[in-house]
C-alpha cells in the first residue's frame, strides 16, 4: 500500500497533463488502490491520502465515480474469491460480502471528500475524519452534491417520494381494481385514484410502525436498566436524529427535566 500511495503521489507532484496517464490506464490503479486503502489496510491515513492523491492527479467527479464503482466490484470479486456464498433470499445489501459492503458503505464518504477536494480546489492536509465532517458542512452550506450538481431541497426530496410513491400505488391499484362494464374510463380512474390513496396511507402507517419497533428495540439494546428517564432521552436522541426538534430545545428540556 505504501508503494502505491507513493508512486501516486509522486505522479501527483507532476503537471496534469503529462501525469494523468499513470492512474487513468487501463490497469485500474486508482479503483484498486481504493479498495486497498478502505479494506486492505483500512487506515485512516492512507484512505485520506489516497482521496488526495486522486485529486491532485487531476480526476473529474465522474472518472472519481467511475474508480470507486470498480473499487466496489474488486471487493465483490474478493469476496467472491474467499469463498462468501450469497443466500438465495438474500437481497440488496444483504447479498454483499464482507468486504463489497465495506467498500458500498464508504462510497458515500469518498465521494463527499473528493467532491469537497474539487469544488475548493484544494486538498487541505487534514485527518479523514475531520475532512469528513467539514466536507459535509461545505456542501450542506452551499447546497451542492459532490459532483457539483444542486441538491435538492428537503420539499422537493419530499415531493418526488411522493409522487414516485403514488405512481407504485397506482400501478398496483389498477391490477386490483377492475373496471366495470356500465363505467366510463374517467369513472374507473377515479376509483382506481382512491384505491391508491389508501395503498399510499397504509404503506406509510406501516413505515411508521416499522420506524417505531426499531427505535423500541435500540431503547431496549442501549440501557441495562430501563427508567422514565432514560427512555426520554433516547427518544430525544431520536428526535434530534430525525430532525424533529432542535438540539438546543432538546438540552433545554433535558435541563428543565432534571
Amino acid at each position: 500500500m505504501e508503494n502505491t500511495l507513493e508512486l501516486i503521489a509522486q505522479e501527483a507532484m507532476a503537471p496534469v497533463s503529462s501525469s494523468s496517464a499513470g492512474l487513468k490506464t487501463g490497469k485500474d490503479t486508482a479503483a484498486f488502490s481504493l479498495y486497498e486503502a478502505f479494506v486492505i489496510a483500512a487506515q485512516k491515513d492512507a484512505r485520506i491520502d489516497i482521496l488526495r492523491a486522486l485529486y491532485l492527479e487531476g480526476y473529474s467527479p465522474t472518472e472519481f465515480d467511475n474508480a470507486v464503482k470498480q473499487s466496489i466490484q474488486h471487493a465483490a470479486t474478493a469476496d467472491k474469491q474467499a469463498g462468501w456464498v450469497v443466500a438465495l433470499e438474500a437481497k440488496g445489501r444483504k447479498a454483499y460480502g464482507p468486504k463489497q459492503n465495506a467498500m458500498v458503505q464508504r462510497a458515500s464518504e469518498m465521494r463527499q471528500i473528493f467532491g469537497y477536494y474539487s469544488q475548493i480546489k484544494a486538498a487541505p492536509q487534514a485527518g479523514y475524519l475531520e475532512s469528513l465532517k467539514a466536507a459535509r458542512e461545505y456542501l450542506k452550506e452551499n447546497g451542492t452534491q459532490w459532483d457539483g450538481s444542486k441538491a435538492p431541497t428537503t420539499e422537493e426530496r419530499t415531493a418526488t417520494k411522493q409522487t414516485k410513491a403514488l405512481a407504485e400505488a397506482t400501478k398496483q391499484a389498477m391490477l386490483t381494481v377492475a373496471k366495470l362494464p356500465d363505467e366510463t374510463t374517467g369513472q374507473w380512474f377515479a376509483r382506481v385514484a382512491q384505491e391508491a390513496e389508501k395503498i399510499v396511507a397504509q404503506a406509510a402507517d406501516k413505515a411508521i410502525e416499522e420506524k417505531a419497533t426499531k427505535a423500541a428495540q435500540n431503547i431496549l439494546d442501549s440501557f441495562e436498566v430501563l427508567d422514565s428517564y432514560s427512555i426520554g432521552l433516547a427518544l430525544m436522541r431520536a428526535a434530534i436524529d430525525a430532525g424533529a426538534i432542535s438540539q438546543d430545545l432538546a438540552i433545554a428540556d433535558i435541563v428543565a427535566a432534571e
